[in-house]
Parts: C-alpha cells; sequence; structure tokens
C-alpha cells in the first residue's frame, strides 16, 4: 500500500494506525499540495464500514475549527476511502499521560468549552457522535483540540438515533441509555463529555479498578465516584458541571451541549478575572495609632503628655475587657452554604454564630430563585463568633423574549435563537404558495412568549408553490414513434436515447425508461430511454490472455456461534448481558461484541453471531463472566 497512488492524486506515505474498523494512513494531495489522512475501510467488517462511510457524509456538512474536516471519499479496487484533514499532533489520551501531572483545572476547562462547542455545531445540524473519548480528541502543533471518528455518528432530523439496536462506542464512555440500546440523542453526548471531563480532572475513568463490562454495569446503576474524593484540588463548580453531565436519568442532565458549554463558560470567567464576592480577611479591623503631631510650644507639652495618657488609659480600660473577651473565644469552621435556600443558609450561619450579609443577587439556570449561589469564605475555614460570611443569591431562570422567526432562513434562525439564548428543535417543511423555498413559515412557540433559556422552537420552512404532477406513461415494448407520442401528450420530454441490443425486445422498441410507469413527478421532469437494436449477431470473441493476479492478503475466516444463558433464581429481573472477545494471548477486544440489557421475563436467551476465528468468546452477565466459547 505504501508509495502507492489513489484516484491519480494521494500518494500514501506510511501508516498511521489500524484499528477494528479502518486504517488510517498519511498521504499526500498532488493537486493541493498537502498532506491528509486517508481512512481504508476493513472488509471483515462489512456492517461497521457501512457506518464509517456513513462519516464522510455526515462531518462534510460541518465547518468547525474543532471539528476534522472531511474532503473527499471514494471507491478504488472494490476498496473504500474516506479522506480527511491531517492533524499532527496526538490524541488527548495520549497527551495526557504522557504528562507528569494532571492538567491544571483552567486548562481542563479551556477543552472542555471547545469540545463542547464542536459537539453543539454537530447537534445543531441534526449528528450526534455517539463515540465521544480521548482517543477520538486530536490535538494539534497549538494543542488545539479536533474531534474526529463520527464512525458511529447517525444523522437524523429529529435528534433521535438508535442504530439496528446495537449497543456501539465504547464501554468506558458511553450513556446507561446507549448500553441499553434505547432512545438515545445529544444528552448522550453530553454524558460522555462528562465522562472525558472526569477523566481529565481525576487522571481516570470512572470505576477503573473494573473491567470494561463491570465497569459499563455499574454506570446503569449507580453515580460515578465523587470528582473531589479523586482529585481535592478540583473545585466544587467545576465537579458540579461533571456530576450533573453524567447522571444516569437524561432528563438530570444538561438539556443541551449549549447550556453544558454555558456553565463552562460562567466558570471559566470566574477563574480569569476578580471573583464578584470579596474574600477580605474576616478579622475584627485593628485600631491605629494615633498620628505623631509636632508640639506647638514647650509650655504645652506637660498638659499634651498628660491628656494623651489619660485618653490612652480610658481607652484601654474599655478596650483590653473587650479584646481579652472577644480572642479568649472559640474560632468556628465556616459552614458550606452554597445550594440552600437563603432561609436555611442564614440558620445554619447563625448555628455557627455568624452573620449573612447579602452582597449581590443575580440570575442562574443552576440554582431555583432565592438559593445560594456562592459564599465568601471556602468551607472550614477558621473565622471568629459575630464575623460576617458574604452571599450571593439566585434571581432564578432568566427568561428570555422569543424572536420573531418568520421568513427566515433556517441558518439565520439559529443565529438568532443562539443570540437569545433558545434552541432550534424539529425542523419541518411543507408547501406554501407565497412564501418563498427555504423561508420559515411557522414557528411553535410566537414571538414575543416570554420563556426559559434553553427552549426549544419548532419551525416548518416553505417549499414553495407545490409543483404540477404529471403521470408517466408505459412505453416499454413501445415502438419508438409511438412511445414518443404517447410522452409528449404527457407532457414529458425525453432527455436522451440509448440503444441496445436485445433476444427479446423487437428492433427500434422500447427496452427500459428510466421514470417508473404511473409514478406521478413534478412538472418540468425528463425521461431517458434505452431502444432495442434488435438481436446481436452471435460471434466467438477470442479469449483475452490472462493478467497474473497480485497476491491478496488472507482475509480472516468466520464463523458462527450459538450463544446461551439461562437466568436463575439470583439473576436480576433485567441484567446486562455482554460478550468479550479475547484474542490467543488473551488480550480483550476494544469494543464488546454484544451488549444488551434483558429483562428475566423473557427467559432463556439465546443469539446466533458471525465471529472471528482464532479468538475466545467469554459472555457476561452484569460482569460476571459466566462461560467461554472458543474457536481457535
Amino acid at each position: 500500500m505504501i508509495n502507492s497512488i489513489l484516484q491519480d492524486r494521494y500518494k500514501i506515505l506510511k501508516e498511521l494506525g489500524n484499528g477494528g474498523m479502518a486504517t488510517v494512513y498519511l498521504a499526500y494531495c498532488s493537486q493541493l499540495k498537502r498532506n491528509v489522512a486517508i481512512k481504508k475501510l476493513k472488509k471483515q467488517e462489512n456492517v461497521r464500514s457501512e457506518a464509517l462511510l456513513d462519516e464522510a457524509a455526515a462531518i462534510a456538512q460541518l465547518n468547525h475549527k474543532n471539528i476534522v474536516q472531511v474532503y473527499d471519499s471514494f471507491d478504488e479496487d472494490g476498496e473504500r476511502y474516506i479522506v480527511m484533514e491531517y492533524v499532527e499532533g496526538p490524541t488527548l489520551k495520549e497527551f495526557v499521560h504522557s504528562l507528569a501531572q494532571p492538567l491544571r483545572e483552567r486548562e481542563i476547562i479551556a477543552i472542555a468549552i471547545k469540545l463542547a462547542g464542536a459537539l453543539q455545531h454537530a447537534h445543531s445540524n441534526g449528528i450526534i457522535h455517539r463515540d465521544v473519548k480521548p482517543d477520538n480528541i486530536l490535538l494539534t502543533s497549538e494543542y488545539e483540540p479536533k474531534l474526529t471518528d463520527f464512525g458511529i455518528a447517525k444523522v437524523t432530523s429529529d435528534a433521535t438515533l438508535v442504530k439496528n439496536q446495537e449497543v456501539m462506542g465504547s464501554l468506558r464512555y458511553a450513556a446507561p441509555e446507549q448500553l441499553q440500546g434505547v432512545h438515545m440523542d445529544s444528552r448522550s453526548d453530553v454524558f460522555s463529555l462528562g465522562v472525558v471531563l472526569y477523566e481529565l480532572a481525576t487522571g481516570e475513568v470512572p470505576f477503573s479498578q473494573d473491567s470494561p463490562v463491570t465497569a459499563a454495569y455499574r454506570k446503569l446503576k449507580e453515580p460515578l465516584p465523587p470528582v473531589r474524593k479523586m482529585n481535592p484540588a478540583i473545585s466544587s463548580r467545576l465537579e458540579h458541571i461533571i456530576m450533573r453531565a453524567t447522571s444516569i436519568e437524561p432528563t438530570k442532565r444538561y438539556s443541551s451541549m449549549l447550556a453544558m458549554r454555558r456553565d463552562l463558560e460562567s466558570l471559566y470567567r470566574l477563574m480569569s478575572s476578580d471573583r464578584p464576592v470579596s474574600y477580605r480577611s474576616q478579622d475584627p479591623a485593628i485600631p491605629l495609632e494615633p498620628a505623631y503631631q509636632p508640639p506647638r510650644s514647650s509650655g504645652v507639652i506637660f498638659y499634651v503628655v498628660m491628656g494623651v495618657l489619660l485618653a490612652a488609659i480610658t481607652a484601654l480600660a474599655i478596650f483590653i475587657p473587650q479584646f481579652q473577651q472577644r480572642t479568649s473565644q472559640p474560632l468556628t469552621p465556616a459552614p458550606y452554604i452554597v445550594g440552600m435556600p437563603y432561609e436555611d443558609a442564614m440558620a445554619v450561619l447563625n448555628d455557627s454564630h455568624l452573620k449573612a450579609a447579602v452582597i449581590q443577587a443575580r440570575f442562574s439556570s443552576e440554582f431555583p430563585k432565592g438559593y445560594v449561589i456562592d459564599q465568601s469564605v471556602a468551607k472550614d475555614t477558621m473565622m471568629r463568633p459575630g464575623s460576617r460570611v458574604e452571599l450571593i443569591v439566585s434571581k432564578g431562570n432568566e427568561m428570555v423574549v422569543v424572536p420573531d422567526l418568520l421568513l427566515l432562513t433556517k441558518e439565520q434562525a439559529m443565529n438568532v435563537l443562539e443570540e437569545s439564548s433558545l434552541l432550534i428543535g424539529e425542523v419541518k417543511e411543507d408547501f406554501d404558495p407565497e412564501i418563498p423555498k427555504d423561508r420559515i413559515i411557522f414557528q411553535s412557540i410566537p414571538a414575543e412568549t416570554k420563556v426559559s433559556p434553553d427552549t426549544v422552537i419548532d419551525i416548518v420552512l416553505s417549499k414553495g408553490e407545490e409543483p404540477v404532477k404529471l403521470i408517466v406513461p408505459d412505453v416499454v415494448g413501445k415502438e419508438i414513434n409511438e412511445a414518443t407520442q404517447m410522452l409528449n401528450e404527457a407532457n414529458i420530454p425525453i432527455r436522451g436515447i440509448n440503444h441496445e441490443y436485445s433476444d427479446t425486445v423487437p428492433e427500434l422498441c422500447i427496452i427500459r425508461q428510466s421514470l417508473p410507469p404511473t409514478q406521478e413527478v413534478p412538472d418540468g421532469s425528463g425521461i431517458y430511454l434505452v431502444v432495442s437494436r434488435g438481436k446481436e449477431a452471435q460471434e466467438e470473441p477470442p479469449k483475452p490472455p490472462e493478467e497474473p493476479q497480485e497476491p491478496t492478503e488472507p482475509t480472516p475466516t468466520t464463523t458462527t456461534l450459538t450463544f446461551t444463558f439461562t437466568p436463575t433464581a439470583e439473576t436480576n429481573d433485567s441484567y446486562y448481558l455482554a460478550i468479550l472477545a479475547y484474542d490467543k494471548d488473551g488480550n480483550e477486544a476494544e469494543e464488546p461484541t454484544y451488549a444488551r440489557t434483558h429483562e428475566k421475563s423473557a427467559g432463556e436467551f439465546s443469539v446466533t453471531l458471525e465471529v472471528l476465528n482464532g479468538y475466545t468468546y467469554r459472555l457476561f452477565v452484569d460482569g460476571v463472566a459466566i462461560k467461554d466459547y472458543s474457536t481457535q
């Protein structure tokens, strides 16, 4: 393959990587004078390679600086190829593992904001990635992250996807609903991005001590371990974002990638600028000594000194008992009251002999109205009784006004809605005799309505005036003149005529027509005809010399195995069954051969799969190995 030339323009330079679905090569494009990456799809993965071909069509729609660009896709000599932007840099996984210590929090948030923006762009174009993980994130020489491998992405107009009931993606990063093979939407990518941030923040994937199957089962049943338990240096705000994104129930996650990105940007701004809350010391002010005054005259020095001494003695008589009483009081630890209703926070502070002072009220999509957003001192800071804790309290979710989208294009509407903190939802089309094509004729929520941020608004685009429908006549078998007359009467012009020999159709009669008979077609549609030349004179053609066959690489042979499992009394009512492949050296395949949730009430489980020879296949139930099947 090295040094071969594809499509008369792509010279293969070297192999970059070899995965289960494709081999990636570095190539040089002679026409555009640049390096590119070319994926060669593997033949033995027919079903999955079709998914990779979908990648080219999916990413080609996207134009975002943090998404690897697809340039071309083609077939050559029975092989399928995808031509992509070449990113000269490591994956995010490789980069993080090369570091001596974890990334700083600001660096994590900066990467997360860019990835969230890339996924938001994909979602707004109806594309769900479904395999977000550090291995699928490349870093440029400027450390700019770029999302790649949309190989199992699904293009959908209604933002849902289940592909042949297959569980796809990586067990470590896939959302619970993805592992179960049920209803999925953009919130599945929210979960996976949350797991990526979890790994960046802690240095480990969730449940890292468990096998991939056991870890996947635990994700279905229990929340991820707290981030700050793994890395106390991470702020509680970032931990909250990660834990919300990785909630088991999709309804408890961020409703969209845009909402998650906004919280990340707010946290980044908070870390990059002066905090709105004062962090000055809670100790009471210490009185200053009187300023030195030069003597006015020697005659009054005595009286001045005596006056000063008398005032000092009086002040000390008052101040020293108060100081002794104040310094003798024990310090108290500051409680953590962020996320509490203001009344409850007041009570907690009073119990700790501290005072509350609200210094600001602000809108928040995270905290309900009247809840504490922030406090001026960290938890367990030792403070004197009576000291003041400054608070920021939520004003609730800020309402926004729905803009007028009528007569806008879809792209214009997306920009207008994004500026208003709103989201575009389902996009339908309908005919309209008055509104130009591709302009909005309906929005699901009327203009000037007040709604919460991130509200989804569906739209209907005009398809223009409904065209006149023509009925295609059946001209197969008709003589060419008769066929021409029939088509003229139907107002369907002939665009072209080809001729072929036929043993069954008489000369000058129609063999085939490009438009099916009786089909309705728009006015202006044309038709192509194939006319018979009659029978071809028979001649024994000389046999061409046989060309030497190039040796082909042997492809792995396959066989079929039937996997069975009979639930027992100890089996859960709903159990997670997975089948993993192991090679002769005991290495586990990157992705499961089968993974699905089943109900005990369905009785015995049985499935027949086409598998590769030379492997051992192990059946797991709820993370426990049950039985091995061998093809070695």
